[in-house]
């Protein structure tokens, strides 16, 4: 049963799959975010072909032969993740959208991200038998696009709970009106939480998440936690926990910076890891 609730963020869902597990474990988690939703989702694939510096080097003639060449197989195996995606959606009863997309990976799922409200991409170690599809590339993205990014584990697991890392500042407030809306749809837990330097100062910060989510009627817990920022986060969350994360670090300029704190909580968060935008969401339609 789906569930039609408003949430603006998955209005238009992209997840970039390659050829590894964790790519289509991503793929997994926009699928059931799909169907929570009652929207579809759209796999992008990317033919990327890589040209080593030696192989850079090479006569015109035979660069273009390898070129060639690279560029076939790499059409090749975009067709065969093509039709693993479309049986793993097909399995789950779900729509996809695919499109298939050549260049360098973060720059295709940036610019398909450009027309989307959520990216959804593995939260590290995106490498397999052919080269790395994410890896290093996944915080990149986190950098280049202006939408929410959905970090997403190795393995897949139902998310039950939402948990806010909540300050008092941009985008903290817009970030629990979002968790609202994903926690109406996915039916899950919310939880704020605040680390602090000690508990009088946590509790002031979230005095002012209670008073902003007053009006919520389903259960809500509070939790100050003391400590290192990204320990106490990663603490705090389980393997069916998303983790809701404020892009207050992000500047819009030429090689962006997350911040070591965002970075860190990020990569060691237990579950999914939700990077919310600091610029508005794109316009609904």
């Amino acid at each position: 049963m789906t569930n039609t609730n408003r949430c603006d963020i998955l209005r238009e869902m992209v997840v970039g799959v390659g050829g590894s597990e964790r790519s289509f474990t991503a793929l997994r988690y926009g699928l059931e975010l799909a169907r929570a939703s009652g929207r579809e989702v759209k796999a992008v694939i990317v033919d990327a072909v890589r040209v080593s510096l030696q192989m850079a080097q090479a006569p015109g003639d035979i660069l273009q032969r390898f070129v060639s060449e690279a560029e076939r197989v790499a059409h090749i195996e975009g067709e065969r993740i093509a039709r693993r995606a479309a049986r793993l959606a097909e399995d789950l009863n779900l729509k996809m959208k695919v499109e298939h997309d050549s260049g360098p990976v973060a720059e295709c799922l940036a610019l398909a991200a450009s027309r989307a409200s959520l990216l959804v991409v593995g939260k590290r170690g995106h490498r397999d038998e052919h080269g790395g599809f994410l890896g290093t590339n996944t915080e990149l993205l986190a950098r280049l696009v202006r939408v929410p990014v959905l970090l997403t584990p190795k393995d897949f697991r139902p998310i039950e709970e939402l948990v806010v890392a909540y300050a008092a500042k941009e985008p903290g407030a817009r970030n629990l009106v979002l968790a609202r809306q994903l926690c109406d749809v996915l039916r899950a837990r919310l939880r704020v939480v605040t680390v602090a330097k000690n508990t009088k100062a946590g509790e002031s910060v979230l005095a002012q998440a209670q008073q902003a989510l007053g009006d919520y009627e389903a259960p809500i817990a509070y939790d100050v936690l003391i400590g290192r920022v990204a320990d106490e986060l990663r603490k705090a969350t389980g393997k069916e926990s998303l983790l809701l994360l404020g892009a207050s670090g992000h500047s819009r300029t030429y090689h962006l910076l997350l911040g070591d704190v965002t970075v860190e909580a990020m990569r060691s968060a237990n579950g999914p890891v939700l990077l919310s935008s600091k610029a508005e969401s794109p316009a609904s339609t």
